[in-house]
């Protein structure tokens, strides 16, 4: 198993935060069922979740859109981005 140091995910949590809120990273952290909401810098974490945050990121993006403009523009946007279908 590869392994990552936390200064990369407080890299990706930092600039989340910054860019659309803390309360998106709040979010994301309960959806993947974190533990917590901050990473030690030197740590050592599971290289895989930066890909689940920014897997995270972009479902909450869409569910977002979608609410904002539709159902049909939201998978449209999906599709551009290749994140699935629609709940």
């Amino acid at each position: 198993m590869k392994m990552l140091y936390g200064i990369l995910l407080e890299s990706c949590r930092d600039g989340i935060s910054t860019a659309f809120g803390q309360h998106t990273w709040k979010r994301i952290v309960q959806e993947l069922n974190f533990g917590h909401e901050t990473f030690t810098i030197l740590g050592r974490y599971d290289e895989n979740l930066i890909e689940r945050i920014a897997e995270c990121k972009s479902f909450l993006t869409f569910l977002f859109f979608r609410n904002l403009k539709g159902p049909a523009a939201a998978m449209e946007m999906a599709t551009s981005l290749s994140i699935g279908s629609a709940s």
